[in-house]
């Protein structure tokens, strides 16, 4: 998905299915590395995504997965616009 206003793009592919009479559509990605975790929030914002699911540990038998994208607490600030 390549992100407006730039040339950055993120592996992240749209999904449409049927759920009864609706139509769905989700986003599905990669967990972003700490380079990528900006372009991450960006497609976020700019897709309207309201839900995030995260369907893996960040951490798994030692070794990091995915980068922690979200804040240590409700009341702890990110800046996410670090390239």
């Amino acid at each position: 998905m390549v992100l407006r206003g730039s040339e950055d793009y993120i592996n992240a592919s749209h999904i449409r299915t049927s759920v009864g009479r609706e139509e769905c559509t989700y986003i599905a990605s990669q967990g972003p590395m700490p380079h990528t975790t900006h372009h991450f929030w960006q497609m976020v914002v700019e897709q309207g995504v309201t839900i995030i699911v995260m369907a893996t540990q960040d951490i798994e038998a030692g070794k990091v997965k995915c980068h922690r994208y979200w804040p240590d607490s409700l009341h702890t600030s990110m800046n996410v616009n670090d390239k």
